[in-house]
């Protein structure tokens, strides 16, 4: 049986054409054991799962301030209201959160990381006085 030319070259019979391979089944793969010795190892969670608080809350920001926004806790002019030492001034700060959009993804950070001050509109509190020590005398 003579093959027969084309431009390309010899072409192969109809009933043995190489790319025509189809299989009965897909193979299946069986997922390996994670660290926790589950079945879905952290490259496989959905990203959402993986992502921090504080990540969330910086890409949210990030997300505002490419519209052109920023919530007020970002004024340049009043900042400082948030880690201020003065009761009343973070009094103001947690009042001026109120409609903040990005009020429930601060208040998830401000929990997870255990920050102080000013976060979400909750007045957290001051860094603890250092004391100082002292000599024992007898």
């Amino acid at each position: 049986m003579a093959l027969e030319h084309g431009p390309e070259g010899p072409e192969p019979p109809e009933d043995r054409v190489p790319h025509a391979r189809v299989r009965a089944e897909p193979r299946r793969v069986r997922p390996r054991a994670g660290p926790r010795g589950d079945r879905r190892s952290p490259r496989r969670l959905p990203r959402r799962a993986i992502v921090s608080a504080r990540d969330a809350l910086d890409r949210a920001l990030l997300d505002l301030a490419a519209d052109g926004r920023r919530p007020r806790c970002a004024e340049p002019a009043d900042h400082a209201w948030w880690t201020s030492e003065d009761h009343d001034e973070r009094a103001r700060a947690a009042r001026l959160c109120r409609g903040c959009p990005v009020l429930r993804l601060c208040a998830e950070s401000a929990e997870d990381e255990g920050e102080l001050f000013v976060w979400a509109g909750v007045d957290h509190g001051t860094r603890p006085i250092k004391k100082t020590a002292t000599k024992e005398t007898r």
